[in-house]
Formats: C-alpha cells, sequence, structure tokens
C-alpha cells in the first residue's frame, strides 16, 4: 500500500469533495515530479445531465522532460505513463470509456512521432467532444474521440502502464494540464432508468504530489472520519 504523503490541507479538501461534490476543473502543472490522480463525472442526454453512477479516474506518472534533437530543436519531448480506471457503479450496468481528452499549455505539436501505447493507441489532433465540451486540443483514442470503434476500458476495469510521447513547442521543463475529458460509450441500465447510450466526463484534480498518491480507500475512510466528526458536532449543537 502507498504512503500518504500529504498535507492536510490537501486532504480535508479532497475529503470535502465527497460531501459537496467535484468542483470546477482547475489547472494542473505537471514536471518531472508530479504524480496525479483525476476524478471524472459522466454527463449526456438531451437536454445534457448528470448520469448517475458513471466515474472515472485517470492517474499520470512517470515524467520526463527532454530537449528535442533533430527536426524537434526547439521542442520538449514530454514521456509519462498514465493508468485508466472506470469506476462507474449502480444504477451503470455496463460502459466502456474510449477516449481521453486534453487542453495543454503549451500547445501539442501536430507531429506523427508523436506516439501512445496501451490500451488507446491512437492520438487525434483537434477532436470535438460532444455534450457542449466542443473543440479539444488531443485525445488519446482506440478510434475516434467523439465515438465509435471497440476496446476501451470496461466498467470496473483498470488499464495500467499505458505510455505516451509527445512534443511540446518550446523548451520547457513543465506542462500546464488546463482540461481533461474522458469519453463513455455502450452505457446500459436498469430498465426505466433515465441513461443515455453515451456520455462525456469532466476531470477535476483529487490531488497531485511528488511522491505518492492515496489508493481510493484513503479517501472512503476520510470521508467517513469526516461524517464523524459531523456527527459529533451536530450532537453537541443539539445540546
Amino acid at each position: 500500500m502507498n504512503t500518504l504523503r500529504l498535507h492536510f490541507p490537501a486532504i480535508l479538501m479532497a475529503g470535502l469533495c465527497v460531501f459537496t461534490g467535484l468542483a470546477a476543473a482547475a489547472p494542473i502543472t505537471l514536471t518531472s515530479a508530479s504524480n496525479v490522480l483525476i476524478n471524472f463525472d459522466g454527463s449526456g442526454g438531451v437536454p445534457v445531465q448528470l448520469v448517475n453512477g458513471l466515474s472515472a479516474q485517470l492517474h499520470l506518472y512517470g515524467f520526463s522532460f527532454n530537449t528535442g534533437t533533430g527536426s524537434h530543436a526547439g521542442e520538449t519531448l514530454v514521456e509519462f505513463s498514465f493508468d485508466v480506471a472506470n469506476t462507474s457503479s449502480s444504477p451503470v450496468v455496463s460502459s466502456r470509456i474510449t477516449g481521453v481528452g486534453f487542453n495543454t499549455t503549451p500547445d501539442l505539436v501536430d507531429t506523427a512521432d508523436n506516439g501512445v501505447n496501451g490500451v488507446f493507441e491512437n492520438i487525434v489532433m483537434a477532436p470535438t467532444f460532444p455534450n457542449s465540451i466542443g473543440t479539444v486540443d488531443f485525445c488519446f483514442t482506440t478510434q475516434s474521440c467523439p465515438g465509435g470503434g471497440n476496446g476501451g476500458v470496461a466498467k470496473g476495469a483498470t488499464s495500467t502502464g499505458n505510455t505516451a510521447s509527445l512534443y511540446f513547442t518550446g523548451s520547457i521543463t513543465q506542462l500546464t494540464l488546463d482540461n481533461t475529458y474522458v469519453r463513455y460509450l455502450s452505457l446500459s441500465c436498469p430498465t426505466g432508468t433515465d441513461c443515455p447510450p453515451s456520455a462525456t466526463g469532466v476531470g477535476t484534480l483529487v490531488t497531485t504530489s511528488d511522491s505518492t498518491v492515496p489508493e481510493p480507500s484513503t479517501y472512503a475512510l476520510f470521508a467517513l472520519g469526516l461524517a464523524g466528526i459531523a456527527g459529533a458536532k451536530r450532537k453537541n449543537w443539539i445540546r
């Protein structure tokens, strides 16, 4: 089990997310020491609305920043690993994640030398994500970012050890992740449940650190602790 190495304010914010819902996405600074965990919700249908039980998680780690050479002089090669977990739960019966989209600063260079390996085999530049998200800088996908194709990460599954090698404009030692998104397809829910056939999730930072990322169970235990504290305070107020 990973050792928890976060300051109390960071843990408190993670716990508060359990009770108040996920806040709006904020830019995330990535460096060679970054170890980042991002949660996603899921929304779809007409009109677009939150799909209960639909969720995902993205883990980014193992970053390196190297000066580009040859035709990539004046650019930076950023390499990293990532895990994608489909954490959807009841009432969602089935779903699969078929793409992860990114907006970054600086911009990704549009080159055939960019590569991604693992469950997502393709990089698509400037794809359009549905549900009012619009165009994103790039995405990793099984085939097409908006939809289509087979494969992906099914409900309850985690794809680990995926890798990416990407060229970015300029000489950089850090990368800003402005927004992240996931694409869900093949949704099914019990009869009578309001459940669209596809959806899109917006990412919200859970934590970032230079060492380890807490396991999901850590947050669950902390949430229970906060609930206990809230209950104790309520009893005192009643008295």
